[in-house]
């Protein structure tokens, strides 16, 4: 199962991410996190802790390009760690030409797992996304 915990305060989150264990994940400081709970039923046990940081839903690579809606594809089934800078990147590595990356939000601005995706030019595997005429 899971669950959401919603902080008023930012240092709420802070202070819980202090009381987890870290497992780091690469060199460059991301960490897996686990907090340790108990109850009268269960003795101890880790639970993962997934912070999500707000402006982690968007990634634009220039500002001043316009988004053109025919050009967007839907990508579903992410994971909660996966930022949109980091989905930018990984279809950009593949395909190329991403301009924008905005991961859908649910009422709590916690991500749903869909992020629409956005390129400057079509061309190669994009075109593969694209609806037939």
């Amino acid at each position: 199962g899971y669950v959401y915990l919603v902080f008023e305060l930012e240092k709420s989150v802070r202070a819980l991410l202090q009381a987890c264990s870290h497992d780091p994940l690469s060199p460059d400081g991301l960490s897996e996190y686990y907090f340790k709970m108990s109850s009268r039923r269960m003795r101890c046990k880790e639970v993962q802790v997934i912070p999500w940081v707000l402006a982690d839903s968007n990634f634009v690579r220039s500002p001043s390009q316009r988004l053109d809606p025919s050009r967007t594809v839907f990508v579903g089934a992410l994971h909660g760690m996966l930022n949109a800078e980091a989905l930018a990147a990984i279809l950009n590595d593949l395909f190329g030409g991403v301009v924008y990356a905005g991961i859908d939000t649910d009422k709590h601005k916690y991500p749903i797992g869909e992020c629409p995706t956005s390129v400057g030019q079509l061309g190669g595997p994009w075109d593969l996304a694209r609806p037939r005429p």
